[in-house]
């Protein structure tokens, strides 16, 4: 009775705190998640069953008990992704970040040149310091996550698809790659606070926001669809600054 109380209180705590971390989107759920289950059904409820089921008047109680954890316990496998539902959200989020790539390239193909002089070359310049400073940044978690530079569109027959890695768990290890993100929210501040400066026909540079500047357990596609929105901002702002005359 005390093995029993001891397990199924242990696999009630690690059922609920694999919960909550699913349901707030924090690292470790689905591991939790396994564990309590494997304890639950192979632990907890062999001993239960056979301990219960030679008492007669516990018998009835105890099949009926056995069959609602399994039922729970198949109930929460639905909140466990599949290893073929992983391969498929991957290899969707690894082709829509390939779609914004080429977006990025084909809007760029369009940017209009801006002399040196001009009054607003510091902010041409500083626009493109960031532009650089992201290209880096996706070369790396991309060559991080996958083992390639660049992602094609050949991708899915490579297996070299995108995962749900939090990127800041492997960027501290490397020093180029976390000076490359700290020196990119320094460029952006300022970049940020020139622009706010600065008046263009009257109305003022968008300033840059993103997920990645402010949110540390950002995931792969999130990292690198937010560099490739900071990207997208510089370029609208070059586009005011090169129309002028």
């Amino acid at each position: 009775d005390k093995v029993l109380i001891a397990l199924g209180t242990l696999s009630a705590i690690t059922i609920s705190l694999a919960i909550l971390f699913k349901v707030m989107h924090w690292p470790g759920a689905n591991m939790m998640a396994v564990s309590a289950l494997l304890m639950m059904l192979f632990l907890f409820l062999p001993i239960y069953f056979f301990n219960g089921i030679r008492n007669p008047e516990s018998k009835l109680n105890t099949i009926v008990s056995s069959v609602l954890i399994l039922a729970g316990c198949g109930l929460f496998l639905t909140l466990v992704r599949t290893p073929t539902g992983s391969r498929k959200m991957f290899v969707e989020l690894t082709r829509d970040y390939i779609t914004n790539e080429e977006l990025l390239k084909y809007e760029k193909g369009f940017q209009l040149p801006i002399n040196n002089s001009s009054k607003f070359s510091q902010n041409f310049n500083d626009g493109k310091r960031i532009d650089l400073l992201c290209e880096e940044l996706k070369r790396f978690i991309v060559k991080t996550e996958t083992g390639v530079e660049k992602l094609d569109k050949d991708f899915e027959r490579k297996e070299a698809w995108l995962g749900d890695s939090r990127i800041l768990t492997y960027m501290e290890e490397d020093q180029t790659a976390f000076a490359q993100w700290s020196d990119l929210k320094t460029a952006i501040k300022e970049y940020n606070k020139l622009n706010a400066s600065t008046s263009i026909g009257g109305e003022k540079p968008l300033q840059i926001t993103s997920l990645i500047l402010n949110f540390k357990d950002c995931k792969t596609t999130e990292a690198l669809n937010s560099l490739i929105q900071i990207q997208h901002f510089v370029l609208q702002n070059e586009r005011i600054i090169a129309s002028l005359k």
